[in-house]
């Protein structure tokens, strides 16, 4: 099945050129790693729904699905960080030194700054759990870092990935045999409870199901652009049905056909870099900004600003942090960005 068992040939773009197609570039996960310019758009546009979602209460009321976009974003963020972080490693293991440095550098000196930051202004205590992504955050209560629960996620998919990825290497119906396990994950956390009320330790498993999907697709290998604006329409009649979680499954199809109908499509570089560089923190920060200043503007402004210093002044100082290597490594994975009250 040559939808499911082939990896995908990429174009290179010149350094100056005004839109940003995908790249082929060494990786620390494999052989070889890609960065699309549209998903790294496709990016800002999960991260507006989840940032729009927390600015409800804001003025944003009457704007229609801005009550469900918050964990339709998440839910798309997801797929995007199975997409591309299995997609270099379908049919080679990635080098686990450098790759967990990677996922290390990526996620974790902003975020404990962000923790502090959110600590000190929202006057909010830390417990220990947070430190290791073990906090058990009740949505409907205060928090001082009320989206983080999204990153247990995140971290429960970068520790099983390498492994899930060698069991899968031999089997050959690889794509046929994700979307069974997603759609058998997927009916029994369908079976335990129709609606999520708290998040915790457990929350991987509440979401575990949605990984295979996005797994399943970076395993499709033809061209696929078409798929775009059937994604688009996917997602808005997920967003207008507003299933109760875990029942996100239209969200997550529209999620699967927007990463296979965008990933080739030329973007501006401006727009793949907001996606590259700004997506994480503004998840990061958003939530307390938005709970500090109650100016919708005021409050958007400042969360763009304090994603830009976040880059600037701790995300990309650590991200330079390599191992030995005959190569140079260009950090192309998925952001861990995600998150929604």
């Amino acid at each position: 099945m040559v939808w499911f068992d082939a990896l995908v040939q990429i174009q290179v773009a010149p350094s100056d050129a005004p839109v940003m197609p995908p790249i082929e570039a060494p990786s620390a996960l494999g052989p070889r790693v890609e960065r699309s310019g549209g998903i790294d758009a496709l990016r800002v546009i999960a991260a507006s729904m989840v940032l729009l979602y927390h600015a409800h209460g804001l003025g944003l009321a009457s704007v229609p699905l801005i009550g469900t976009a918050g964990r339709e974003g998440v839910i798309l963020f997801f797929v995007i960080s199975a997409y591309v972080l299995y997609r270099p490693i379908v049919d080679g293991g990635p080098d686990l030194g450098r790759y967990a440095l990677r996922r290390f550098t990526r996620i974790y000196p902003a975020y404990i700054v962000a923790l502090i930051g959110s600590a000190v202004l929202l006057g909010l205590p830390v417990s220990p759990g947070y430190l290791v992504f073990g906090q058990t955050v009740d949505l409907a209560s205060p928090s001082v870092l009320p989206a983080s629960w999204t990153l247990q996620v995140e971290v429960a998919f970068y520790l099983l990935l390498p492994f899930v990825a060698g069991l899968l290497r031999p089997v050959r119906w690889r794509g046929p045999l994700l979307l069974i396990v997603s759609a058998y994950l997927y009916v029994m956390v369908a079976l335990i409870t129709p609606a999520a009320i708290y998040t915790g330790p457990w929350s991987f498993a509440w979401f575990a199901w949605v990984f295979p999907l996005g797994m399943a697709a970076a395993l499709v290998k033809r061209p696929t652009r078409w798929l775009l604006p059937v994604g688009a329409v996917a997602l808005s009649v997920g967003l207008a049905l507003q299933w109760s979680q875990p029942l996100d499954l239209p969200v997550a199809i529209a999620g699967v056909l927007l990463v296979l109908g965008i990933r080739d499509v030329p973007v501006p570089r401006w727009l793949a870099m907001a996606g590259t560089r700004l997506s994480y923190p503004i998840y990061l920060w958003h939530a307390t900004i938005f709970a500090v200043f109650t100016n919708l503007w005021i409050a958007i402004a400042l969360t763009l600003v304090v994603s830009g210093l976040s880059w600037v002044l701790v995300e990309r100082p650590f991200q330079r942090l390599t191992l030995p290597t005959k190569a140079p490594v260009l950090e192309l994975a998925a952001p861990p960005i995600g998150g929604a009250g």
